[in-house]
Formats: structure tokens, C-alpha cells, sequence
């Protein structure tokens, strides 16, 4: 159940003031953001850490990878160390790297993308710092989707998406919360973390969150920390328990 859950929340490929700004609209913003010409993610090395828990059940487990996406290969990735259950491990956190490279391979993931065609888009509302958060809800039921909103700064950048899966990815799902958060890096627009919260009808309550460190980003170096760039030459590992 665990892994029926977490796989079907990572698959989403979902990308998304104060009082002395000017109003916003969300018909401004979001043309704004629909709009503008960002420079596209073509290819990127990157070192993920992957968690997943369920403490009802006493089951947790971690992951790190290097992970590679490039315009002839596709998207891969390499583990470099495991521990924790191996079921969670096995289930969970490498069915979600396979379950990645499906959707980027198939383009499942582009159905989820922020715009009129998947989604109703609401008034906008302020938040602090000159932020706005954009209600949105699905137009049809498809596993990818949410319910929620996503998040702009006052240039249009998109900060975070979050919501509840329209579709429960299984029967034994009561609830599926995901957020999916961003940030520009080089000038590119990429995910830098990704987290969910189910609760599951017999196992409770469980989580995932797999976060991103970035060595390079379309073929230039970030200059990143050594253990970055260590980590994505380093050999695989595995330690863990049943």
C-alpha cells in the first residue's frame, strides 16, 4: 500500500503580497508565467536523496543517487547507497526513480503541466514578501492532477505547487497531499524538492521527500560542493534490514 501511495504521488511531474505591492490579478499572472519564454531543462546532474516512513508500521528507509538527464540518453540514475527496509527501499524509493524515468520516457508527465488545458485557474491571493498563490483544480479526474494551488513571485517565477491528488492513486488511500518546490538555478527553472503526506485506511499516516542537489544544468558546472560531485563517481553501496 505504501508503495502503490508514494509511487503515484512522485509521479507527479506537476512543475509551480505584501501590503505595499501592487495588486495581482490572476489572469496578469498567470499569462505571465504561461508566457514567458524560459530556458528549457535539457540536461542536468544532480544527487537526490530519497525518504520514505510509515510509523505505524516501524518501516522507513533512505536513498541517495546520482541522477543524469540528457537530450540523447534520457533521464538515468545510478544508486549510491541504501538503507532502511528493504521492502520501502525496493517498493518505494527505486520504484519512484523507475517510475520517473516511465513517465519522462512515455511523456506521462508532461499531462500535468501548470495550464488551461489541465486545470481551472482562480483568483489570485497575496501572501507575504510580494508572493501569490493561484487556486487550482483539475479539469478532469487523472492520477497525475491536483487540487490546490501553486505559488508565483512578482516576476512570475514559479516557487511551489501543492494540493491533493484529484485521483487516489489506490482504494486503500484516504488522502494524498503532495508540494513540489522550485527554484532558478542557472538561469533554468527546476525542481528542487518533492514531498507527500498519505494517509493510508490500515497503515496510517505515511511520508516521502526527495530533495535535489545540482551539479551542473545544461551542460555547465554549478561549481557544487565536492560531495556532489564525489557522490556521482562514488560506487554503490547498499545497507539495510527486512
Amino acid at each position: 500500500m505504501l508503495a502503490r501511495l508514494s509511487i503515484g504521488v512522485v509521479l507527479i511531474a506537476c512543475a509551480l503580497s505584501a501590503s505595499a505591492q501592487p495588486a495581482l490579478t490572476s489572469s496578469s499572472l498567470v499569462e505571465r508565467f504561461i508566457t514567458r519564454e524560459d530556458t528549457p531543462l535539457r540536461s542536468y546532474t544532480a544527487l537526490r536523496r530519497l525518504h520514505a516512513e510509515n510509523l505505524r508500521l516501524s518501516k522507513r528507509a533512505t536513498l541517495d543517487a546520482c541522477t543524469f538527464l540528457t537530450p540523447e540518453e534520457g533521464f538515468a540514475y545510478r544508486i549510491l547507497t541504501e538503507q532502511g527496509s528493504a521492502s520501502v527501499r525496493k517498493k518505494v524509493l527505486r520504484a519512484a526513480l523507475e517510475a520517473e524515468v516511465r513517465a519522462l520516457t512515455t511523456g506521462e508527465a508532461g499531462s500535468a503541466a501548470l495550464d488551461p488545458k489541465n486545470y481551472e485557474f482562480g483568483p489570485a491571493e497575496p501572501l507575504e514578501d510580494g508572493l501569490a498563490r493561484i487556486p487550482i483544480k483539475a479539469r478532469r479526474s487523472e492520477a497525475l492532477l491536483i487540487n490546490g494551488g501553486f505559488v508565483l513571485d512578482e516576476n512570475a517565477n514559479l516557487l511551489r505547487v501543492e494540493g491533493q491528488l484529484f485521483k487516489k492513486p489506490s482504494f486503500w488511500v484516504s488522502r494524498a497531499e503532495v508540494v513540489r518546490e522550485y527554484a532558478r538555478i542557472g538561469g533554468v527553472r527546476v525542481p528542487v524538492r518533492v514531498s507527500s503526506t498519505a494517509w493510508l485506511k490500515l497503515a496510517g499516516r505515511s511520508t516521502f521527500e526527495m530533495t535535489y542537489e545540482y551539479d551542473s544544468i545544461n551542460g555547465i558546472s554549478l561549481r557544487s560542493s565536492a560531495e556532489v560531485s564525489d557522490a556521482c563517481s562514488a560506487t554503490v553501496s547498499v545497507a539495510g534490514t527486512p
